[in-house]
């Protein structure tokens, strides 16, 4: 995955750069405000990676100097149970399977804030940061029991199988602050005076305490206390307006 990210940011800054080669000299027109879509979706998409976890934002950017950005932004991320997943069975008859199917919930809301370094005066350039994050975790897993019946269709004799019942066996929720620190480093190209592209990774470590929990925590499922994390944003994309 890292050597597909790394090939990735490489062609991107080639094809950036041959496409405004003759470009270099011009000068951007100063616009101090810039507001911009996280559009992570798509770049799960190209690098072929898991979509269960995607994340999406706003950011908003003041430009204070030639070379220096303040930047805010409004990060959500969820991952949704798959209900459609029968689990492992753990009973059966001649006409029915007993199932136990673990399902898992996920969100997460984030506020950035934080300056970037770049040569803005230049429709394209590589990119510094560093934020510092604030979030909310909610991580919830559920136990189901699932009763499958078995009938016989009349019609070419193929088996047919229906949930005939879904009862929840037990759950468990943890909420927790989460704090932190984030550099990144990316690389921009600007499209048209007003709008930018925005291509960039950042290592997160974090500090993630516990609040509150409610139900039963099953034997065998790990859930974190207090402590320091260390997370990896492999690529955002980031597509601004400025004025």
């Amino acid at each position: 995955m890292k050597n597909l990210l790394t090939t990735f940011l490489l062609l991107l800054a080639i094809h950036l750069n041959g496409q405004y080669v003759s470009e270099e000299t011009d000068t951007l027109t100063h616009r101090k405000n810039q507001i911009g879509a996280v559009v992570n979706p798509v770049a799960a998409f190209m690098l072929g990676t898991s979509t269960s976890q995607l994340h999406y934002g706003i950011q908003y950017k003041r430009l204070l100097g030639d070379s220096k950005r303040l930047r805010f932004g409004l990060l959500y991320q969820n991952m949704l149970p798959d209900v459609n997943d029968l689990g492992v069975p753990i009973a059966s008859n001649d006409s029915s399977v007993l199932f136990l199917s673990e399902q898992s919930e996920y969100r997460y809301g984030e506020f950035r804030a934080g300056i970037e370094w770049s040569d803005f005066k230049t429709k394209h350039d590589a990119v510094y940061g560093l934020d510092l994050l604030l979030g909310y975790d909610v991580t919830r897993d559920e136990q189901h029991y699932k009763l499958v019946n078995h009938a016989m269709r009349e019609e070419g004799n193929s088996l047919q199988a229906s949930v005939d019942r879904d009862s929840m066996y037990s759950f468990f929720e943890q909420r927790a602050l989460v704090i932190g620190l984030s550099p990144t480093i990316g690389y921009r190209t600007t499209i048209k005076q007003r709008w930018e592209l925005l291509a960039y990774a950042s290592p997160e470590v974090v500090y993630f305490a516990p609040m509150s929990s409610s139900g039963k925590k099953e034997p065998g499922n790990e859930y974190y206390g207090n402590s320091v994390l260390f997370r990896l944003r492999l690529l955002d994309l980031v597509i601004s307006y400025s004025f």
